[in-house]
């Protein structure tokens, strides 16, 4: 993205993202922002940047923030998606966009051992190491588990903010408990 900046407005200006995105992760409506001073305006940005971006990064959107704004800080919060392949093999089409399962997953398990993960807790057991986070402490609105066609079940986590990888460790241990490797009660207790 700054490199496109770069080449559209003659500058490299800092940007401020919404969150990080781990490897492998696919953002959608993923925000950010930067300051700038220059005489490119806002609604001319979009095709500039996206002609300049590689074909799996685009710009949708471009407008004048206010004063102050930063794209991390003034978010309401985010929103992940998970999505396992669960069939006795795995899609050519999906091994990007998906983890494969091939075991059987039981979603009412999964989803009641969700049902422990909302509200506010500490939640130090679904951080890999490595995050330097000061508090552990999140506060998650909605987990829930769906299958879609095609073999495909989501997971879909809300909330204020995420660890380092803590919706991974969470699609592992949901998983785990709608193949019957792990108890339902085992979020309670994490």
């Amino acid at each position: 993205v700054q490199d496109a900046m770069q080449r559209v407005l003659g500058c490299r200006p800092d940007v401020k993202g919404c969150s990080r995105t781990d490897a492998g992760v696919h953002a959608r409506r993923f925000a950010l922002s930067f300051c700038y001073t220059g005489k490119v305006p806002a609604e001319k940005m979009v095709q500039a940047f996206n002609a300049h971006l590689p074909p799996d990064i685009r710009v949708q959107d471009s407008c004048a923030a206010p004063e102050g704004f930063h794209a991390r800080f003034w978010t309401r919060g985010k929103r992940y998606t998970y999505t396992i392949y669960n069939a006795r093999h795995a899609s050519a089409l999906l091994h990007d966009r998906s983890w494969h399962v091939w075991q059987p997953l039981d979603l009412e398990k999964m989803n009641r051992a969700a049902r422990d993960l909302l509200g506010t807790h500490d939640f130090s057991a679904f951080c890999a190491a490595g995050g330097s986070e000061k508090t552990r402490v999140r506060t998650l609105t909605r987990a829930d588990v769906e299958r879609k066609d095609g073999g495909r079940v989501v997971i879909t986590v809300e909330g204020n903010a995420f660890l380092y990888n803590m919706v991974r460790i969470v699609a592992g241990t949901l998983a785990a408990v709608g193949a019957g490797d792990r108890p339902v009660d085992v979020v309670e207790k994490m």
